[in-house]
């Protein structure tokens, strides 16, 4: 079969790519709907009786590298028939397929752990729990952050008690809804940029090297969804898509600093690029809609951090004084971070495979964005590639944006928040990578054609071999997906390990280490423990608390916990929990 790549244009601006294949028959798409299908029967099947409560360490891609050897088969099942889908499916089977891959790989947990895992999914549902219930925020503490940005909570919170849903199940199978409401916003972006085909290889491409999601009950699950929908509203040229963008940034402005910070940049970003472009070009007029947007956005924001965040602004002000000193040890500081995430770290190898399979990608962006600038620069607004090629504003301002605030939490957070900054980077890099592999195949086709050979036969080539190549690399980053799965398990010793905890410490009792789930099913206030003195003082040890050390803070702080209990009491032990126990009454 040959394969006959059209290059063609419509609507002005938007780039499309026709494959023709002779494959489109309706026994086809049924064969491959019954493989897909068949595919998720043999992976529910291989989780039958199999619960990872611990996995080795010398197991360096974490839970894929123990998971059945017919999960695989299923898993490739289902890929095959995505893979060929591409060109014969409808955008409903299609769509409906990349979810179940989705599921498949983020689904993982939920089919071969026996609690939901992260521990900070426990803490998040009973705040949300804790609003519903009381009706009010909390108000023991401003720092918390439900207090500061509550909307995710509340939503949380009214979508597990209308339906009346156990909080156990609620908790082991929201991610179901995350990745689903996620894919959706994603494919939908994707079409403002790409055609039918493109679009679907950039969301294949996306699926593997998009390691970074959190599909956990967590604000950024919910976060992110609203982000890409406010960025999408936001490209529209239409006034009801713009009202729907602002009313959008509120939902996000209220449940997710991190990507609200991200969108309100990206926004005002978008609107300096396009006023560049209006002054390069004497006849274009900047957007007025993305001005009035990005000011809107931006007194949101001001408003909501004076009047109901204060404890982030608080934060948020502090740091920033108290590391502009810090400035220049910017390349001191990014050494050390890559040192915790590789030499320190037990797990040498994925992070090496994430930062090189990220570098690829980045770098393809880069040649591409180049070409599209020089061709700009070089053969004007009259040139046809140009005037019909996408507008590329709002992608382009993301990984701007990305690159910028990836720079200043490295300088005012100590890199705790760039993996938010790297997910933006990998969920937008796959459109400049499809956008280079068919601009590159096309240039190759011009090249080849003035020697004689035949224009279809060498782009069809050059096209698959790129597309490959950049799939390869994705599916090497999506190994490491559940590398460090041994720091977020929830096993059923550490729930009785926190019910003895809560029964016999008294309040004042200064507790280390340990790491517990929250107990959503009873909800007294966290924090007023801490306005009794210290009587005593409890260290606990057990293995996800030894690699969480070890992962973040270095071999020996761990160590030294350890070696201090050698002058304690022990008071509990169940197999993978204990504590040791010190008065501190003089």
């Amino acid at each position: 079969m040959i394969l006959d790549i059209e290059v063609y244009f419509y609507r002005g601006y938007d780039l499309a790519f026709s494959l023709d294949i002779p494959f489109t028959n309706r026994t086809a798409r049924l064969s491959l709907s019954i493989l897909t299908f068949a595919g998720v029967a043999v992976c529910l099947h291989s989780s039958a009786g199999v619960d990872f409560h611990w996995i080795p360490l010398d197991k360096q891609l974490g839970l894929l590298q123990v998971l059945p050897w017919n999960y695989w088969i299923g898993f490739g099942a289902c890929l095959v028939s995505l893979v060929i889908g591409i060109r014969v499916d409808s955008n409903r089977t299609f769509l409906l397929k990349a979810f179940i891959l989705f599921l498949l790989i983020w689904g993982i947990p939920v089919l071969f752990e026996k609690n939901a895992p992260v521990w900070d999914g426990y803490r998040h549902l009973k705040g949300a729990l804790e609003i519903v219930f009381t009706g009010s925020l909390p108000t023991y503490d401003i720092n918390l952050y439900s207090v500061n940005w509550p909307g995710f909570f509340i939503f949380t919170g009214v979508l597990k008690e209308v339906p009346n849903i156990n909080p156990w199940i609620f908790i082991k199978f929201y991610p179901i809804l995350a990745s689903g409401l996620t894919i959706a916003a994603i494919s939908l972006f994707l079409k403002k940029y790409l055609s039918r085909t493109t679009g679907r290889i950039a969301l294949l491409i996306l699926s593997f090297l998009c390691v970074w999601f959190q599909f956990h009950v967590s604000p950024q699950s919910i976060g992110l969804v609203l982000g890409i929908l406010t960025l999408f509203c936001l490209e529209q040229r239409s006034r009801p898509w713009r009202i729907l963008a602002i009313i959008l940034f509120t939902s996000l402005l209220i449940s997710h600093a991190t990507i609200m910070f991200i969108v309100l940049a990206t926004a005002l970003v978008a609107f300096l690029l396009e006023k560049s472009k209006s002054r390069l070009k004497s006849n274009q007029s900047p957007n007025q809609e993305t001005r009035y947007s990005a000011l809107l956005f931006a007194v949101l924001t001001t408003s909501w951090l004076l009047w109901n965040a204060l404890g982030t602004s608080e934060v948020l002000m502090k740091r920033l004084v108290s590391q502009i000193a810090q400035i220049f040890l910017f390349d001191e500081r990014v050494g050390s971070i890559l040192a915790v995430r590789t030499t320190e770290n037990i797990y040498p190898i994925p992070p090496i495979v994430r930062i090189g399979a990220l570098g690829v990608f980045i770098l393809i962006s880069m040649i591409y964005l180049a070409y599209v600038a020089t061709r700009q620069f070089y053969k004007g607004s009259k040139n046809e590639d140009n005037r019909r090629r996408p507008n590329l504003t709002i992608p382009i301002s993301l990984v701007l944006v990305a690159f910028i605030l990836t720079a200043a939490d490295v300088l005012t957070f100590g890199g705790q928040f760039y993996d938010r900054n790297i997910l933006i980077v990998a969920v937008i890099s796959p459109i400049f990578a499809v956008l280079f592999a068919y601009t590159f195949g096309k240039n190759v086709k011009a090249s080849k054609q003035a020697k004689g050979e035949r224009k279809y036969l060498t782009k069809s080539r050059t096209c698959v071999v790129v597309i490959t190549c950049l799939c390869v690399v994705a599916f090497a980053n999506f190994t490491t997906v559940f590398y460090q799965e041994n720091l977020y398990i929830v096993p059923d010793a550490s729930f009785a390990a926190r019910d003895f905890l809560e029964n016999s410490a008294s309040n004042g009792t200064t507790i280390e280490g340990g790491m517990f789930p929250s107990d959503f099913e009873k909800l007294e206030k966290e924090g007023e423990d801490a306005q009794y003195p210290t009587t005593s003082h409890i260290i606990v040890l057990d293995v996800h608390t030894e690699i969480w050390m070890r992962q973040w803070l270095g071999k020996n702080a761990y160590d030294a916990m350890r070696n201090e209990t050698t002058t304690m009491n022990k008071t509990y032990v169940n197999g993978e929990y204990e504590m040791f126990w010190r008065s501190e009454v003089t």
